[in-house]
């Protein structure tokens, strides 16, 4: 089994790539890119964040923004049907989710998946 010089070259300049992607950090991690000023934000917002709480303190309202945005109707005379297919944008303010955006690199808002 022969290797062309050419194939030779390409495994190392592989194996170099992958040192110097995968270094390790200081913290004993291995990283493969430096936290943004959003990671860092979101990391220290959700670190002991209860999101089934109530978002805002003691017996205060919260404000629900709401909309309806329709995708498509479809209507069935026959059966007297009409199916809807929309979306339901909500937002509102959480209190326990503020922060000093000059902490931030000026971050003022983001958003955050429900799964989060």
């Amino acid at each position: 089994l022969k290797c062309s010089s050419s194939l030779k070259g390409s495994k190392y300049f592989m194996l170099g790539q992958l040192s110097t992607t995968a270094r390790p950090g200081g913290d004993g991690v291995n990283r493969l890119w430096d936290p943004t000023w959003t990671d860092r934000l979101k990391t220290d917002l959700l670190k002991s964040y209860d999101k089934y709480s109530r978002p805002t303190e003691h017996q205060n309202i919260t404000t629900v923004y709401l909309s309806l945005i329709l995708l498509h109707v479809s209507l069935d005379y026959s059966k007297s049907e009409m199916a809807l297919n929309c979306w339901l944008p909500m937002s509102w303010q959480d209190e326990k989710l503020k922060w000093n955006t000059s902490d931030y690199n000026g971050i003022s808002r983001i958003n955050i998946p429900q799964h989060e």
